[in-house]
């Protein structure tokens, strides 16, 4: 494998993971090395990231694994701007848009509240108190917890790919089987080539 090649692969992967391999490594370092042509082949050497990629998904939940990175991390705050959209609908005040924005993300906000109209998250969810910023707080959450739903569920085949996208260490319990249909019904919006052109998608979500 060539260096470009493997910073083109590395840089689809968490940089936790190879925080755990050499610690004394800040994410920022990391991170930074992920991009360099001319280090990236040691980074490499860390861990066992090389992944034989299947010619055709065996699921739904597989076309996200090998996506990048950052792609994976905003298609899990789209998913838990779905869940929340109806509450998403009622902050309408400036400085509750400017927050949310801020944390979520402008584009999941607007698809949380669009999306909700057509698919109702069937997960009961806690009542949220307090303003903006606990909401932001819960859908960055749940974001994280249908995105180990997502990586539980994918097929053995993928199960390495969509666990080197993800946190090595510090993320939450999986989101119950009731968020499959977030999760599936983000992946066919963004990704499923079925369903939408996979260029015009990104643009408009801002992936």
């Amino acid at each position: 494998m060539s260096r470009a090649n493997a910073t083109e692969t590395l840089v689809d992967l968490h940089p936790s993971h190879f925080q755990r391999a050499m610690p004394m490594l800040r994410r920022e370092t990391v991170e930074r090395i992920q991009r360099c042509d001319r280090l990236a082949h040691r980074l490499a050497k860390l861990i066992d990231y090389r992944i034989d990629r299947p010619e055709q998904a065996a699921s739904d939940f597989d076309v996200l694994a090998y996506r990048p990175r950052f792609e994976v991390e905003v298609a899990g705050r789209h998913m838990g701007a779905l869940i929340f959209g109806r509450a998403l609908a009622r902050y309408v005040d400036t400085a509750s848009i400017a927050v949310l924005n801020r944390e979520v993300g402008t584009s999941a906000r607007m698809f949380g509240i669009r999306h909700s109209v057509q698919i109702v998250s069937p997960i009961v969810l806690p009542t949220i108190e307090g303003g903006a910023e606990e909401l932001a707080s819960a859908i960055n959450d749940w974001g994280w917890r249908c995105l180990v739903r997502w990586r539980d569920q994918v097929s053995p085949t993928c199960q390495k790919a969509a666990t080197l996208r993800l946190p090595a260490v510090g993320l939450p319990d999986a989101a119950p089987e009731t968020s499959d249909a977030i999760i599936r019904h983000v992946i066919a919006t963004f990704f499923a080539p079925a369903n939408v052109k996979e260029d015009e998608a990104l643009e408009e979500s801002g992936i």
